[in-house]
């Protein structure tokens, strides 16, 4: 048994109303409730009220779960990564709920669409423009956009616009959730790598027998000598290499301006530690110098004495002098050679006035020992010798300094940068009294830095230029070597700018020579002071774990997207709605067809048009008026203007060309294999 078929052949003489009236020569009886009238039934689920009640509330609820889940995100400083360590389930999790819920809203903007022209049918007599060939479903949505906007179709423009930002929202959401590394304090266990400690630095020197194991005195006396024994150039040449940038940067441990601390590590290898404190001990260099006037007393070659002159210190006749090159040996020649500028470091002590041939020992009273840098020019007679009684040697251009030298141990907080190993130190000043270590004074110290420049000054020649002394009288008891090294540090400082005046100008000289001795200083604890020793305990780290945050920029975009798609469906619900709905305004084919076979007019209309171009046939009925009415269900398009299709439409259909979609043109499908092939072409030219 076969089933019945529906003939909707156009016929091609339809004339008169009894024409619309009688059955085609095709159609039998059977086959008549087949193409019988459309029939009324409810508008579908997507363009009812609770279609859209639902989606307002979808969206209300979004909005209202993003707004929660930024203020959680905000108090917890993000979620954990514990749910999945995967990043597409936090960048495309988002995405995938949207999507399913642009699927659905897709439904509501379809029947929109497809309803909208049938409206204006419903509405009265309306230009076939704005009805039969008015086509929203099928256009661009940009194109579908303008034209509802156009023609003031504002339900479909709205649903048109909802769907471009919740299409927006579903772009911006694959960037809600982000990936942070924030930190938090947490109590971190670390080791203190050492400590200071001057046993190892005493070990290096020799203490005349006389001093058993207790310290030398500080007392200046003749009878009793203060000099060390031994000691290490290996501090001074290390300050050398600092000097002229030769020191590998300490990668573990890089204090900033030269400071010398203990140093901790974490021991905690599992937390990912971003910076580290903890209280450390910091050895600071306290070195005080000020300007000194120097005189010599009495200026002759019998006995020259340097006296030095400041307002914290006055010395009398001390470390007798008598010129740069003294040749004590010398029987037929001059004493003094030809060399005018002294560069000398002498030890003086500020709480004692004595005569330089005092032999008592001074056995008590304080001691304020300093040490007296001096550059001196030296105006010597040509000849001075044995017969020359009272040639006196001047001073045309000098300067001195007298710097009393010192340490103080204070306790700091230091703050590592686990990524650059930077270390900041808290205070940066005003570190208050401080201490001293239990086996090392202030005297020591001094002391332990003038026996390590005097090793060093029989091999350390930089400068050709820094002046050196040949006396050989003092050389063999052993003073003012010490300043052979420590004026050609200072010209290293200096670099291309030292000549042998520079340092005759005494802010130069006080500023040099404090900047010299604190690193020497430094340099020396960092060699001798500080020793490997172990210890446990625990520091103020903080610590960086990743952490699931929301952007806010993301966040409220999509809330103020969701909260106007709410606002849309409301606005939606109280238009107008559709009054009828039949098979016709759903789009499908059976549909249309059924509707065409009903209407014998519209089908002389369009007799002979199936082959015409949209723009053929746009310019055959835009200016035609049709109406639609439903009478106990019947549906029927009546044409109403007097501005019917024009006499030559069969010319039209006869001349016009057969009808191509864009897509199967020529011109599309060359420019589809032609555009790849060049943008690869493209591609491997920029390579």
């Amino acid at each position: 048994m076969t089933s019945p078929t529906l003939n909707i052949r156009l016929q091609p003489q339809l004339e008169g109303d009894s024409a619309e009236e009688q059955p085609s020569p095709g159609n039998t009886t059977e086959e008549q409730p087949n193409i019988h009238q459309q029939r009324a039934t409810q508008p579908p689920f997507w363009l009812s009220k609770y279609a859209l009640v639902i989606f307002a509330l979808i969206f209300a609820a979004l909005a209202a779960s993003l707004i929660t889940l930024k203020c959680v995100s905000d108090t917890k400083d993000g979620f954990p990564l514990h749910f999945s360590s995967n990043e597409y389930s936090w960048t495309y999790g988002p995405t995938a709920v949207l999507i399913i819920v642009l699927s659905f809203w897709r439904r509501v903007d379809y029947y929109y669409k497809a309803a909208e022209p049938w409206r204006e049918l419903q509405s009265g007599p309306v230009l076939g423009s704005r009805s039969l060939l008015l086509d929203y479903v099928s256009p661009f949505q940009l194109q579908s956009v303008y034209r509802a906007f156009k023609f003031r179709h504002y339900r479909v423009f709205a649903t048109i616009i909802s769907f471009f930002l919740l299409k927006s929202i579903i772009l911006v959401s694959t960037t809600l959730f982000v990936v942070q590394h924030p930190s938090h304090a947490e109590s971190v266990d670390i080791t203190y790598e050492n400590t200071f400690d001057a046993a190892s630095a005493w070990a290096s020197f020799d203490l005349p027998s006389f001093y058993g194991n207790r310290e030398p005195s500080p007392f200046l006396t003749k009878g009793e000598k203060v000099y060390f024994h031994g000691g290490l150039d290996k501090p001074v040449y290390a300050y050398v290499s600092r000097l002229r940038g030769d020191v590998v940067r300490d990668y573990a441990w890089n204090t900033q301006g030269g400071f010398v601390t203990q140093r901790f590590k974490s021991t905690a290898s599992s937390l990912n530690v971003t910076s580290l404190a903890a209280p450390v001990d910091l050895f600071l260099p306290v070195v005080d110098c000020e300007d000194a006037t120097l005189t010599l007393d009495p200026p002759t070659v019998q006995g020259s004495y340097y006296m030095w002159n400041s307002s914290m210190c006055s010395t009398g006749r001390n470390s007798s002098f008598i010129c740069p090159d003294f040749r004590p040996n010398s029987l037929n020649s001059s004493r003094c050679a030809s060399q005018p500028w002294a560069y000398t470091l002498h030890r003086i002590n500020c709480s004692e006035t004595r005569p330089p041939d005092d032999s008592k020992a001074n056995g008590g009273g304080a001691s304020d020992v300093r040490y007296a840098i001096t550059v001196a020019y030296h105006n010597i007679p040509s000849m001075v010798d044995n017969n020359t009684e009272l040639a006196g040697i001047k001073l045309n251009n000098h300067s001195a300094v007298l710097c009393k030298i010192g340490y103080k141990m204070v306790s700091v907080t230091a703050t590592q940068d686990m990524l650059s190993s930077n270390v900041s130190l808290t205070p940066t000043a005003d570190y208050g009294e401080g201490r001293q270590l239990h086996n090392l004074t202030n005297f020591s110290l001094s002391e332990m830095l003038m026996t390590d420049l005097e090793v060093a000054s029989s091999t350390l020649v930089y400068n050709e230029n820094v002046p050196r002394l040949t006396i050989e009288s003092t050389k063999m008891s052993r003073d003012w070597t010490a300043s052979e090294a420590l004026f050609q540090l200072m010209a290293i400082k200096l670099g291309d700018e030292f000549r042998p005046d520079v340092l005759s100008v005494p802010s130069t000289l006080r500023k040099m020579s404090v900047e010299i001795l604190e690193g020497l200083l430094n340099e020396m604890a960092r060699q001798s002071l500080l020793v490997n020793k172990a210890t446990n305990s625990t520091g103020d780290g903080l610590v960086s774990s990743p952490r699931l945050q929301m952007s806010n920029a993301a966040v409220w975009f999509m809330v103020s997207g969701f909260s106007f798609l709410s606002i849309v469906c409301l606005l939606l619900m109280f238009a107008s709605s559709t009054r009828c709905w039949f098979s016709a305004m759903g789009g499908s084919i059976a549909g249309h067809a059924a509707v065409l076979a009903s209407n014998p007019s519209l089908q002389r209309i369009l007799q002979s048009s199936g082959g015409l171009s949209e723009k053929r046939l746009t310019e055959s009925i835009r200016d035609v008026e049709f109406t639609m009415t439903s009478t106990s269900g019947d549906v029927r398009i009546h044409e109403t203007g007097k501005n019917s299709p024009s006499d030559d439409r069969e010319r039209l259909a006869t001349n016009a060309k057969r009808w191509t979609p864009i897509a199967g043109s020529l011109y599309f499908m060359t420019a589809t294999i032609a555009i790849p092939l060049l943008a690869i072409g493209a591609l491997e030219l920029l390579q």
